[in-house]
């Protein structure tokens, strides 16, 4: 393949990706540009900056056929994260709205139990240890500390 050739495949295979971004979203790829410029370069939801490629194109799914029957309607340039976000609430703006009275209520104060002193776990005493009748604490086999230790050392 020569150059000429590869030339005009290069250019057959722009203008199929223009045709599609087109019929895909209603904009052409010089007006995405424009917009990304009136967005000062950055995501419309996050407002940080990324590079034109970094930044999808938002558009509505549920409206079917946009601007001159192509495309869904054309919302703006998102990052990923904001683009995914959307997308993992269908686009709804109701189940936005209660994620958002959810992220601003109060938190649940939780008191954290008392931390264990010992790596093993001790209960108190509700009934005497079953060898020696004394109601020190005990492990889960219902023997008092000292009883098991001696258990341990025979």
């Amino acid at each position: 393949m020569n150059t000429k050739e590869r030339r005009q495949a290069y250019e057959k295979t722009s203008q199929r990706k223009a045709s599609r971004f087109f019929r895909q979203y209603g904009i052409t790829q010089a007006q995405r540009e424009q917009i990304y410029l009136e967005q000062n370069g950055s995501c419309a939801i996050c407002k940080k900056s990324f590079s034109s490629k970094q930044l999808h194109t938002d558009h509505d799914h549920s409206t079917g056929r946009g601007v001159n029957g192509y495309g869904g309607a054309f919302r703006g340039l998102l990052c990923a994260k904001c683009n995914h976000g959307l997308g993992m609430f269908n686009d709804d703006p109701q189940r936005l709205a209660v994620a958002i009275e959810y992220l601003t209520k109060p938190l649940v104060s939780i008191t954290k139990p008392e931390p264990i002193a010992s790596k093993h776990k001790f209960y108190e005493a509700k009934k005497p240890c079953k060898h020696c009748g004394g109601t020190l604490r005990y492990r889960s086999n219902r023997n008092c500390v000292p009883c098991y230790k001696a258990k341990q050392r025979r």
